[in-house]
């Protein structure tokens, strides 16, 4: 086989595979699996096929795809032909899909058989040169499979460049205008190549792909490196506990990327059901820390396992920092930047803060920015500094090594009565509570304060404390003034589509079920 000329486009990530083992496994679903000249067949066909109906450089295309191999071999051909993939969540309403579509100007529209229906509406209304679906029926809309066997398998070459865009994903949730993010090729690129280094991944490892693949977390930080290195992933249609576990069982998965609402699921579920999981490597977590009480959980659950913490955004890395695999664990700890980034910790002014104070964290890295956000000049202004630095709008502190520790973000700081406090210092405290499970703290309006914490708890099974025994527990071993005025039980946390907490939710539930209850000071 001819060794392929590597150009920079993120859509060429497969080729190492392809070139030195391309019979083996690249990406396996239930009862499916296609090795890295099948996928590579695939994606061609995507980019000829785009390239065919007069699309390249610079063209937007819609993605409407639940997790599923051809969510992965359409987003790669769209970027292989030097289009840009504009991934969305697929279970939004069809006003939000239809604001995506506007927003990017998409020119090309792909949607899976359960996003049919909405696509179809959206091709009669927009003049989009391809607009396919899978097995599908419905007016307006070609059949993918039939789209896909008509386009040449051979490849197109590109003239797009490591700078111009490859992703644009957007992250605003259910809610608010829709922000797309313009990430270049060389951004992924750079990010596949750290993580799999930090993480010594290799041909050999299997990554179980079980949270959404519009969102950076399971593709930036699971698929893409193990493209990148040779390895292959199993992807899974969503996150079900039962499903994973026995993805990892059977399929004799290395790593795993999640959240860690996404984790406690999982530790729960293994404790109830016991597998034969020693092949389960690394765990790797990002948008919270993992409390000790779950690694404790998740390490009786997975023994061979190590948990490796980072952060990132969207925006900058994805993965800007995280904690070296076979380093001391600092509980609580993000770890250390990557090689390349540069991270400060700042003040309301931009001034750096001493070590251990609590303030805004910036980043910086040339590879590893995005370009900004897509026809967004106002947001572009608010959060990428004219040098280089990206205000992340979240809050952390460094400690004398350089390692960094989350506190959640700006927004959802608190004042009070003068005094701030962080979310998470008060769920570090809570999850020490044998009886609880799961925390999550919220902030509350209140007259004399201005604000106060409300903590939501899903106890352990079987388990019983009052909320008293709760703020008695807080007032030992934490701050006072930081203590929850209210204790509110709950069978389970709300999350988004992407596996993150759903904070937005449980405050609207907390001002509605306290509004006329008294607060403690």
């Amino acid at each position: 086989m001819k060794t392929p000329t590597f150009t920079g486009n993120l859509g060429e990530i497969t080729d190492f595979g392809l070139h030195f083992h391309p019979d083996e496994p690249a990406l396996l679903q239930d009862g499916l699996t296609l090795t890295y000249r099948q996928l590579d067949e695939r994606i061609n066909r995507v980019a000829s096929g785009i390239r065919a109906a007069g699309l390249g450089k610079g063209d937007r295309v819609l993605i409407l795809w639940e997790n599923d191999l051809r969510f992965v071999e359409v987003t790669l051909g769209v970027i292989r032909a030097g289009a840009i993939a504009a991934p969305v969540n697929p279970t939004l309403p069809l006003e939000k899909m239809r604001e995506h579509l506007e927003d990017s100007a998409a020119s090309a529209l792909f949607a899976s058989s359960a996003t049919a229906a909405f696509a179809g509406i959206l091709a009669r209304e927009f003049p989009l040169r391809v607009a396919a679906a899978a097995d599908s029926r419905t007016q307006g809309l070609v059949d993918y499979e039939t789209w896909l066997a008509a386009s040449s398998a051979e490849r197109v070459s590109s003239d797009v460049t490591p700078d111009d865009i490859a992703w644009l994903p957007y992250t605003s949730g259910t809610t608010g205008r829709p922000k797309g993010v313009a990430i270049p090729h060389r951004m992924l690129l750079r990010d596949a190549q750290l993580l799999s280094q930090n993480l010594f991944l290799n041909t050999g490892d299997r990554v179980v792909i079980s949270t959404p693949l519009f969102h950076m977390n399971a593709a930036a930080c699971g698929l893409l490196p193990a493209l990148y290195t040779g390895g292959s992933a199993f992807v899974l249609p969503g996150f079900n506990p039962v499903e994973t576990l026995r993805a990892i069982e059977e399929h004799r998965c290395t790593f795993s990327t999640g959240v860690p609402a996404m984790y406690k699921l999982l530790a729960s579920q293994a404790e109830q059901a016991a597998g034969d999981y020693s092949s389960l490597r690394t765990i790797t977590c990002g948008s919270a820390p993992l409390p000790p009480s779950l690694i404790a959980r998740l390490t009786d659950a997975f023994p061979a396992a190590r948990f490796v913490e980072g952060y990132g955004m969207t925006e900058c890395g994805p993965a800007a920092t995280l904690t070296p695999l076979h380093a001391p664990a600092r509980p609580g700890s993000i770890g250390p930047a990557l090689p390349g980034f540069e991270i400060r910790v700042v003040d309301d002014a931009g001034h750096d803060v001493p070590t251990n104070d609590v303030g805004e964290i910036w980043i910086r890295n040339p590879m590893c920015t995005a370009l900004g956000y897509y026809n967004r000049p106002e947001e572009d202004a608010k959060r990428f500094k004219p040098d280089g630095w990206f205000a992340t709008g979240d809050l952390g502190t460094r400690d004398a090594d350089g390692w960094f520790y989350f506190r959640g973000r700006a927004d959802d700081r608190m004042n009070v009565g003068g005094e701030n406090v962080y979310p998470a210092e008060v769920e570090a405290v809570l999850t020490l509570i044998p009886a609880i499970r799961d925390v999550a703290v919220v902030a509350l309006p209140h007259d004399t304060k201005g604000e106060v914490p409300v903590a939501f708890a899903v106890l352990e099974d079987g388990a019983d404390i009052t909320a008293d025994a709760v703020k008695e527990f807080f007032f030992a071993h934490g701050p006072a003034y930081a203590h929850p005025r209210h204790i509110l039980f709950v069978t389970a946390l709300p999350h988004t589509a992407t596996g993150k907490l759903d904070h937005r939710t449980m405050r609207l539930q907390a001002d509605r079920e306290l509004r006329h209850e008294p607060t403690s000071l």
